[in-house]
């Protein structure tokens, strides 16, 4: 196996299990949508996170289920800047079996797992086609 290959063979195995996981987040995203219930919810407070990955900062929500029930969670999507303020009303979406199951209703909140993964699955392939094409070139002699 020359280099070009082992070089495409790389990315070409991990473009599968990325690709296959975002499929799984976003039908997963969508059965929670499915099922959710919608309402307001109001930012009480800001948290900040530092770890390994750098600095982050999580939402914590209080919201009102149909039914009158009060919950409060924090998002599930850590955001590199706040630029939600305490006090403002956002839209929430939650699950009525478990209201604890809450997110914000954006498209980052909802989405940014299947887009991540999925993204990096799309450039990994990419990148091994690539290789592939360059293998076939280089093999051919054009």
């Amino acid at each position: 196996m020359n280099l070009y290959a082992s070089f495409g063979f790389i990315p070409c195995c991990l473009s599968v299990p990325l690709i296959v996981l975002s499929i799984f987040f976003w039908f997963s995203t969508q059965r929670f949508i499915d099922k959710a219930k919608q309402t307001k919810g109001t930012i009480v407070d800001i948290e900040l996170n530092a770890d390994l990955t750098g600095i982050g900062y999580y939402f914590v929500i209080k919201f009102k289920t149909i039914d009158g029930q009060e919950f409060q969670t924090n998002s599930r999507v850590r955001t590199k800047y706040a630029r939600s303020k305490v006090g403002q009303v956002v839209d929430i979406l939650y699950d009525p079996a478990n209201p604890n199951d809450a997110r914000i209703d954006s498209i980052m909140n909802l989405y940014s797992m299947p887009i991540t993964l999925g993204g990096a699955g799309i450039i990994f392939l990419c990148t091994s086609i690539m290789f592939a094409m360059i293998m076939l070139i280089g093999t051919s002699g054009l």
